[in-house]
């Protein structure tokens, strides 16, 4: 059985995983089927490293790192999103999984540029404090439960010695709350020629119950980048489900039912 490897490890491994599961950049793959593969590959049982105690839903370890692993290829643009709960390669991201040459693992994530990419919406990416070694690294973050809410404003945020990797973290998120959006802007309805029917009754839609008063501010309502949990009821968001996200004042994700 193989240690509890660290989001950063696991990334060529994820990489190489997809491009035996994968033959297009077309194609995709549900997350289940690439925890099991992984597992498969590292000779491990899903929970052969335990569940992550400080999260609500309790995910193992395995899951939880090789989600985080398939954001860095993300960052890296190997891998790409296909949807709710589906995972793909870009084209340079297939080329490298099937390539000959053996993968390189890289000791920590791309930070040499903060500019890169999209990343002036957040300026600059500040570099860690807390401990240059990885592992240690991820041992703090999972033991963090605001992590990965980045905001501006916080106080707490500007001084925290994991800013940097949270603030990566929470770029990533709204990357994939953009792209999601994106998709659903630009995917058009499909047109049905229905026939005539005949009139029938109408009726009333099930009225959601409210945990507290007013109304959600549309602009907080958003489809969740990956499976998270409901700050209200500890139950699992899935990804792609709409819930309401206030990251600027930091607030955790809630289902839309828990407002």
């Amino acid at each position: 059985m193989t240690k509890k490897l660290s989001p950063v490890e696991l990334k060529p491994i994820v990489l190489a995983v997809l491009g035996t599961l994968l033959s297009t950049p077309a194609d995709s793959v549900t997350i289940d089927a690439l925890v099991t593969n992984v597992c498969t590959h590292l000779d491990i049982k899903e929970d052969a490293w335990g569940v992550v105690e400080s999260q609500k839903a309790k995910p193992t370890w395995a899951r939880y790192n090789i989600i985080r692993s398939f954001r860095y290829l993300k960052e890296d643009g190997h891998g790409i999103p296909k949807g709710r709960g589906l995972y793909g390669l870009t084209l340079e991201g297939l080329e490298m999984a099937k390539a000959e040459e053996p993968l390189v693992v890289e000791e920590s994530p791309k930070t040499d540029n903060p500019n890169t990419g999209v990343s002036y919406l957040f300026g600059d990416i500040p570099e860690d404090t807390y401990h240059s070694d990885e592992s240690v690294r991820e041992i703090a973050i999972s033991k963090t439960d605001c992590f990965g809410y980045w905001a501006e404003r916080s106080p707490t945020c500007k001084i925290c010695p994991l800013a940097g990797s949270c603030k990566r973290d929470a770029f990533l998120a709204f990357v994939e709350i953009a792209e999601a959006l994106d998709v659903l802007e630009n995917t058009p309805e499909p047109v049905v020629e229905e026939e005539p029917k005949a009139e029938e009754p109408k009726v009333e839609e099930p009225k959601v119950e409210k945990v507290s008063d007013g109304e959600p501010n549309p602009a907080h309502i958003i489809p969740a980048p990956c499976e998270m949990v409901c700050d209200k009821c500890g139950k699992a968001i899935e990804a792609g489900e709409k819930a309401v996200w206030d990251v600027e004042n930091g607030k955790m994700p809630i289902h839309l039912a828990c407002f």
